[in-house]
């Protein structure tokens, strides 16, 4: 199917449509944001010793790396402090997701789960659920090979009473990398019903693609459509915009998939994608030679377009 295609061979969309999406994230570009609904906590953990009361303070500062500092030389003498390793934890997790350098971040991450892991076998650890909902989030942006421990631990994070705005929508791309696109869509409609307005187009974008893999094509469709008439941000009404002419081309609805991107190209001339969906619609429609002509427009707009380029080498040009 031409959609899957698209969608296996391209992470760029995927990439950035979470940079936006995902709600309590501070990531590339979006500084000043909370990365951790538990950013403050107005109540000591119960049973939070007086020695780790510092800790709480510096944390609801916002003084991390202090955190870390303090942390550390707690953990010197007692490697065992719950406390100490619950709040190290969050707070590498915390400091990973700020930095722009991939390395450093997965090391910070990786941290993160180590710390948190070891609170998880201390009788009585503090915050439990916070725990379990920090290491689903660290795991997921570890990489798409441990999104199954994404699921197991945010489920275990509502379990324990933990729930925050972006608790559904993790659990909702998690299943979709996963490819359990029902329990996807499950977990998308409930985030829905959870998420701050200003963020419910931005999930209906990426909602759209597990309906369009269950080939639930009126449902992208309407998703897609809402998504485009609440936004106000040109950059994903762009990718809505070409995400709902893939939609129409998976259903062979030429003739709507061709309207869309001819107005899709003239609002944002410089986006291959709208050029990439545009051939495909002439390829389908007996009109090759101009499907072509787009193919390497597609192409000179973006060198690496990998939709683009392979169209264009089963023409052998």
């Amino acid at each position: 199917m031409i959609y899957s295609q698209k969608q296996k061979t391209d992470g760029r969309t995927r990439s950035v449509v979470l940079r936006l999406l995902v709600v309590g994230l501070v990531l590339a570009g979006m500084a000043g944001a909370t990365i951790l609904v538990l950013h403050t906590l107005d109540v000591a953990p119960v049973g939070l010793r007086r020695r780790n009361t510092e800790l709480l303070r510096l944390w609801n500062d916002g003084r991390y790396r202090d955190v870390l500092r303090l942390a550390d030389s707690t953990l010197e003498t007692d490697p065992l402090d719950a406390e100490a390793l619950t709040f190290a934890g969050f707070s590498h997790f915390y400091i990973g997701l700020g930095l722009a350098e991939h390395d450093e971040q997965l090391e910070h991450l990786r941290s993160a789960i180590v710390f948190l892991r070891r609170a998880m076998h201390v009788p009585y650890a503090p915050l439990a659920g916070e725990r379990d909902y920090v290491l689903a989030k660290a795991y997921y942006h570890r990489g798409d090979e441990y999104v199954d421990l994404t699921v197991s631990y945010m489920e275990r994070a509502l379990q324990h009473g933990y729930d925050a705005p972006d608790s559904r929508t993790y659990l909702a791309l998690a299943f979709a990398i996963l490819g359990d696109h029902q329990q996807s869509i499950r977990w998308f409609e409930e985030a829905l019903v959870h998420a701050d307005p200003a963020d419910r187009s931005a999930i209906r974008i990426r909602a759209a693609d597990s309906y369009l893999e269950l080939s639930r094509y009126a449902d992208a469709r309407n998703t897609l459509l809402r998504a485009i008439q609440d936004l106000d941000d040109d950059f994903l009404v762009l990718i809505a915009r070409n995400k709902l002419a893939s939609a129409y081309i998976a259903d062979e609805r030429w003739d709507e998939a061709e309207t869309l991107l001819d107005e899709t190209i003239e609002r944002f001339p410089q986006s291959a994608d709208a050029y990439y969906y545009l051939g495909i619609v002439y390829e389908a429609t007996d009109r090759g030679v101009q499907a072509r002509n787009l193919w390497r427009t597609a192409r000179d707009i973006d060198p690496d377009h990998t939709e683009a380029l392979m169209q264009l080498a089963n023409w052998g040009r």
